[in-house]
C-alpha cells in the first residue's frame, strides 16, 4: 500500500511540474512543440485540440489539457498499465 501511496505522490508532482511549466508559457504567450526537463520531470509539449503533455519520465503519463481563455480550464491524464507495481 506505501508503495501506491509514494506511486500516486509522483504522478501528482510530475503533473504539478508539466502543469506549471505549461501555465507560464500561456501567460507568456509562448506555447510550442517542445521537450522540456523541468522540476525533475522530462516531457513533451504537442500543441493541438486537446493540448497534450506527454511526460517520460518519471513515469509515463499523457495529459490531454483543455483551454479556456489562454488558462488551463481542465484536464485528463492515461497512464500505461506497465508503471502499475
Amino acid at each position: 500500500m506505501m508503495e501506491n501511496i509514494r506511486q500516486a505522490n509522483v504522478y501528482l508532482s510530475q503533473e504539478a511540474a508539466a502543469l506549471a511549466y505549461l501555465k507560464c508559457a500561456l501567460k507568456n504567450n509562448d506555447v510550442q512543440h517542445e521537450t522540456v526537463d523541468y522540476a525533475g520531470v522530462s516531457f513533451e509539449i504537442i500543441p493541438a485540440t486537446p493540448l497534450q503533455i506527454r511526460i517520460d519520465a518519471p513515469f509515463l503519463e499523457i495529459l490531454e489539457v483543455e483551454l479556456q481563455n489562454n488558462t488551463v480550464y481542465e484536464y485528463t491524464f492515461q497512464r500505461p498499465m506497465e508503471n502499475t507495481r
